[in-house]
Protein backbone atom coordinates (compact mmCIF):
# COMPACT_ATOMS: atom_id res chain seq x y z
CA UNK A 1 0.00 0.00 0.00
CA UNK A 2 1.54 3.43 -0.85
CA UNK A 3 1.77 5.91 1.56
CA UNK A 4 0.24 9.03 1.17
CA UNK A 5 2.62 12.25 0.12
CA UNK A 6 3.48 14.14 3.03
CA UNK A 7 2.62 17.49 3.95
CA UNK A 8 4.46 20.66 3.02
CA UNK A 9 6.19 22.21 5.97
CA UNK A 10 4.62 25.31 7.59
CA UNK A 11 7.43 26.87 9.11
CA UNK A 12 7.86 30.75 7.49
CA UNK A 13 10.84 31.52 5.39
CA UNK A 14 13.45 33.04 8.25
CA UNK A 15 13.98 35.94 5.73
CA UNK A 16 10.37 36.96 6.58
CA UNK A 17 11.27 37.78 10.09
CA UNK A 18 12.29 41.35 10.71
CA UNK A 19 15.77 42.09 10.74
CA UNK A 20 17.34 43.04 14.27
CA UNK A 21 21.24 44.25 15.09
CA UNK A 22 22.29 40.76 16.67
CA UNK A 23 25.54 41.08 19.31
CA UNK A 24 27.33 37.94 19.16
CA UNK A 25 28.60 37.59 23.35
CA UNK A 26 31.14 34.50 23.54
CA UNK A 27 32.83 34.36 19.69
CA UNK A 28 33.35 30.78 19.56
CA UNK A 29 32.57 27.59 17.54
CA UNK A 30 28.78 27.47 18.83
CA UNK A 31 28.93 31.30 17.43
CA UNK A 32 30.77 31.02 14.13
CA UNK A 33 28.06 28.59 12.81
CA UNK A 34 25.22 30.60 13.97
CA UNK A 35 27.17 33.81 11.75
CA UNK A 36 26.98 31.50 9.03
CA UNK A 37 23.86 30.31 8.95
CA UNK A 38 22.38 33.67 10.06
CA UNK A 39 24.48 35.93 6.83
CA UNK A 40 23.51 32.95 4.77
CA UNK A 41 19.61 32.29 5.41
CA UNK A 42 18.70 35.24 7.13
CA UNK A 43 18.33 39.26 6.46
CA UNK A 44 19.12 39.81 9.87
CA UNK A 45 22.43 41.82 10.79
CA UNK A 46 25.46 40.64 12.95
CA UNK A 47 26.62 43.82 14.44
CA UNK A 48 28.72 43.23 17.03
CA UNK A 49 30.86 40.93 18.83
CA UNK A 50 32.11 40.92 22.57
CA UNK A 51 34.52 38.54 24.34
CA UNK A 52 36.82 38.54 27.46
CA UNK A 53 39.65 38.67 24.80
CA UNK A 54 40.00 42.19 22.50
CA UNK A 55 42.17 40.13 19.99
CA UNK A 56 39.60 37.11 19.92
CA UNK A 57 36.55 39.69 19.08
CA UNK A 58 38.78 41.15 16.44
CA UNK A 59 39.63 38.40 14.51
CA UNK A 60 36.10 36.94 14.51
CA UNK A 61 34.72 40.59 13.27
CA UNK A 62 37.14 40.12 10.65
CA UNK A 63 36.29 36.16 9.81
CA UNK A 64 32.78 37.63 9.28
CA UNK A 65 32.91 41.19 8.60
CA UNK A 66 31.16 42.33 11.80
CA UNK A 67 31.59 46.06 12.32
CA UNK A 68 32.40 46.33 16.01
CA UNK A 69 34.10 43.99 18.30
CA UNK A 70 34.90 44.25 21.95
CA UNK A 71 37.30 43.18 24.75
CA UNK A 72 34.62 42.36 27.26
CA UNK A 73 31.26 41.11 27.56
CA UNK A 74 30.34 44.42 29.64
CA UNK A 75 31.25 46.62 26.50
CA UNK A 76 29.22 44.56 24.43
CA UNK A 77 26.10 45.08 26.57
CA UNK A 78 26.45 48.38 26.92
CA UNK A 79 26.63 48.88 23.15
CA UNK A 80 24.36 51.21 21.29
CA UNK A 81 22.74 50.31 18.29
CA UNK A 82 22.02 46.23 19.48
CA UNK A 83 18.66 45.19 19.81
CA UNK A 84 19.15 41.76 20.81
CA UNK A 85 22.40 39.33 22.26
CA UNK A 86 22.98 36.37 21.45
CA UNK A 87 24.48 34.79 24.67
CA UNK A 88 27.00 32.01 23.47
CA UNK A 89 29.86 31.70 26.14
CA UNK A 90 30.48 28.52 28.23
CA UNK A 91 27.46 26.93 30.06
CA UNK A 92 28.48 28.35 33.56
CA UNK A 93 28.16 31.78 32.28
CA UNK A 94 25.19 32.09 30.78
CA UNK A 95 23.11 33.31 33.34
CA UNK A 96 25.50 36.21 34.28
CA UNK A 97 26.19 36.87 30.38
CA UNK A 98 22.16 37.33 30.21
CA UNK A 99 21.89 39.58 33.04
CA UNK A 100 24.53 41.68 31.50
CA UNK A 101 22.43 41.76 28.53
CA UNK A 102 19.02 41.94 30.15
CA UNK A 103 20.33 45.13 32.49
CA UNK A 104 21.14 46.68 29.89
CA UNK A 105 17.72 47.03 28.08
CA UNK A 106 18.79 44.10 25.54
CA UNK A 107 16.94 41.15 24.27
CA UNK A 108 18.81 37.67 24.59
CA UNK A 109 18.81 34.71 23.01
CA UNK A 110 20.43 32.17 25.16
CA UNK A 111 22.55 29.07 24.00
CA UNK A 112 21.64 25.80 25.70
CA UNK A 113 20.79 25.17 28.49
CA UNK A 114 19.01 28.62 29.33
CA UNK A 115 20.80 27.89 32.98
CA UNK A 116 22.25 25.55 35.21
CA UNK A 117 19.42 24.84 37.16
CA UNK A 118 15.76 25.87 37.47
CA UNK A 119 16.99 28.86 40.27
CA UNK A 120 18.82 30.06 37.19
CA UNK A 121 16.00 30.17 34.44
CA UNK A 122 13.74 31.40 36.78
CA UNK A 123 16.30 33.93 37.79
CA UNK A 124 15.93 34.48 33.97
CA UNK A 125 12.94 34.54 33.21
CA UNK A 126 11.80 37.42 36.39
CA UNK A 127 14.68 39.64 35.15
CA UNK A 128 13.87 39.58 31.51
CA UNK A 129 9.79 39.98 32.51
CA UNK A 130 10.72 42.89 35.08
CA UNK A 131 13.08 44.82 32.01
CA UNK A 132 10.35 43.89 29.17
CA UNK A 133 12.38 42.12 27.28
CA UNK A 134 12.54 39.18 25.14
CA UNK A 135 14.84 35.96 26.80
CA UNK A 136 14.61 32.53 24.75
CA UNK A 137 16.78 29.55 24.49
CA UNK A 138 18.36 28.81 21.54
CA UNK A 139 16.32 25.50 20.99
CA UNK A 140 17.10 26.08 16.80
CA UNK A 141 15.90 22.35 16.23
CA UNK A 142 12.15 23.18 17.26
CA UNK A 143 11.97 25.31 14.70
CA UNK A 144 13.42 23.13 11.76
CA UNK A 145 10.48 22.88 8.74
CA UNK A 146 11.15 18.86 8.85
CA UNK A 147 9.34 18.94 12.95
CA UNK A 148 6.25 20.69 11.58
CA UNK A 149 5.93 18.17 8.63
CA UNK A 150 6.61 15.17 11.35
CA UNK A 151 3.62 16.74 13.82
CA UNK A 152 1.17 17.10 11.34
CA UNK A 153 1.68 13.59 9.95
CA UNK A 154 1.44 12.77 13.79
CA UNK A 155 -1.44 14.84 14.05
CA UNK A 156 -3.34 13.41 11.30
CA UNK A 157 -2.84 10.03 12.63
CA UNK A 158 -1.03 8.65 9.35
CA UNK A 159 1.35 6.24 11.74
CA UNK A 160 -1.61 5.29 14.02
CA UNK A 161 -1.47 5.18 17.67
CA UNK A 162 2.18 5.87 18.87
CA UNK A 163 2.94 4.05 21.50
CA UNK A 164 7.20 3.82 21.75
CA UNK A 165 9.60 5.69 20.40
CA UNK A 166 13.73 4.75 20.71
CA UNK A 167 16.37 6.85 19.30
CA UNK A 168 19.83 7.05 20.09
CA UNK A 169 22.37 10.05 19.49
CA UNK A 170 25.88 10.53 19.61
CA UNK A 171 28.63 12.50 19.04
CA UNK A 172 32.70 12.32 19.43
CA UNK A 173 34.47 14.84 21.40
CA UNK A 174 38.32 14.92 21.53
CA UNK A 175 39.38 14.30 25.44
CA UNK A 176 40.55 18.38 25.60
CA UNK A 177 36.84 19.76 24.64
CA UNK A 178 35.36 21.68 27.19
CA UNK A 179 32.20 19.18 27.82
CA UNK A 180 34.91 16.87 29.65
CA UNK A 181 35.73 20.23 31.86
CA UNK A 182 33.43 20.38 35.31
CA UNK A 183 35.06 23.84 35.85
CA UNK A 184 33.15 24.87 32.48
CA UNK A 185 30.08 23.02 33.08
CA UNK A 186 30.65 19.90 31.06
CA UNK A 187 28.75 17.03 30.26
CA UNK A 188 26.30 15.66 28.55
CA UNK A 189 23.68 16.64 30.33
CA UNK A 190 23.64 20.21 29.71
CA UNK A 191 25.07 19.76 26.07
CA UNK A 192 22.13 17.19 24.75
CA UNK A 193 19.58 17.10 27.10
CA UNK A 194 17.73 20.15 26.23
CA UNK A 195 17.24 19.03 23.16
CA UNK A 196 15.19 15.36 23.99
CA UNK A 197 13.81 17.58 26.79
CA UNK A 198 12.07 20.24 24.53
CA UNK A 199 8.78 19.36 22.65
CA UNK A 200 7.94 22.73 23.33
CA UNK A 201 9.82 26.60 24.08
CA UNK A 202 8.51 26.79 27.22
CA UNK A 203 11.29 29.18 28.72
CA UNK A 204 10.56 32.21 26.73
CA UNK A 205 9.51 35.53 27.69
CA UNK A 206 8.40 38.08 25.50
CA UNK A 207 7.37 41.79 26.15
CA UNK A 208 6.58 44.82 23.93
CA UNK A 209 9.82 46.11 22.69
CA UNK A 210 10.54 43.17 21.10
CA UNK A 211 8.66 42.93 18.10
CA UNK A 212 6.33 45.39 16.79
CA UNK A 213 2.80 43.82 17.02
CA UNK A 214 3.43 44.58 21.09
CA UNK A 215 1.87 41.81 21.83
CA UNK A 216 2.99 39.55 25.51
CA UNK A 217 3.90 36.32 26.64
CA UNK A 218 4.32 35.05 30.31
CA UNK A 219 7.67 33.91 31.40
CA UNK A 220 7.83 30.04 31.33
CA UNK A 221 4.10 29.86 30.38
CA UNK A 222 2.59 27.90 27.49
CA UNK A 223 4.07 27.46 24.44
CA UNK A 224 3.58 30.08 21.86
CA UNK A 225 5.63 32.17 18.64
CA UNK A 226 6.84 35.71 17.91
CA UNK A 227 3.85 36.74 16.56
CA UNK A 228 5.92 38.90 13.18
CA UNK A 229 7.21 35.00 12.42
CA UNK A 230 3.14 34.79 11.66
CA UNK A 231 3.15 30.88 11.92
CA UNK A 232 -0.72 29.83 11.04
CA UNK A 233 -2.31 28.16 14.57
CA UNK A 234 -2.87 25.10 13.24
CA UNK A 235 1.18 24.99 13.20
CA UNK A 236 1.61 25.67 16.71
CA UNK A 237 2.03 23.23 19.45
Amino acid sequence: MALPSLPASRVPDSRDAPALRWGIMGPGWIAERFTESVQAHTTQVIAAVGSRSLARSEAFADTFGVPAAYGSYEELAAAPGIDIVYVCTPHNFHQSAAILAIDAGKHVLIEKPLGLNALQARDIAARAAAADVFAAEAMWSFFLPKFDVIRQVLDAGVLGTVSTVLAEYGEHFDRSHRIFDPALAGGRCWTWAPTRWHSSPKCWVRRSGCRPSGSRMNPVSTPSFPPSWNFPAEARP
